[in-house]
């Protein structure tokens, strides 16, 4: 399994999108090949990576051999303790994330538990054609 996200991870099969939306004072972006590479078709200033905005990826022994739906079960019920410190080191940069107008180029688990963070907080969500916007409260 680790090879396969190793392998996803560097995937080169990245569609170009035009947000047309938001006039971004800053980039953040998941130090990994795959958000780096939107985040270069998606904006032109400088990009901030974070290493805390990498994917979560569970530690499962190399040995063991898990069919793909198996293996997401898992990663969505059975790894509480490790999602809780992945969410930490989210919530450790979110005033990073949440000055000004920022852009935030990531990967399903770190946005998923971001948007938790921000609703929390009161923040408004707004559906755009390709991207979910946060508004302040």
């Amino acid at each position: 399994m680790e090879e396969w996200l190793d392998r996803y991870d560097e995937c080169e099969d990245l569609e170009v999108v035009d947000l047309q939306v938001g006039d971004w004072d800053k980039c953040y972006s998941s130090p990994l090949y795959r958000a780096l590479r939107t985040a270069e078709n998606v904006f032109e200033g400088e990009i901030i990576t974070l290493k805390e905005l990498e994917e979560f990826k569970p530690r499962l022994s190399r040995n063991l051999k898990l069919p793909f739906f198996v293996w997401a079960m898992y990663c969505r019920f059975g790894l509480k303790k490790q999602k809780s410190k992945f969410a930490q080191k989210i919530r450790e940069v979110l005033p990073l994330l949440t000055q000004g107008k920022v852009l935030v180029v990531s990967h399903y688990f770190v946005m998923q538990a971001l948007e938790r963070m921000l609703v929390a907080e009161g923040w408004k969500k707004a559906k755009e054609e390709q991207m979910t916007i946060y508004l302040k409260p």
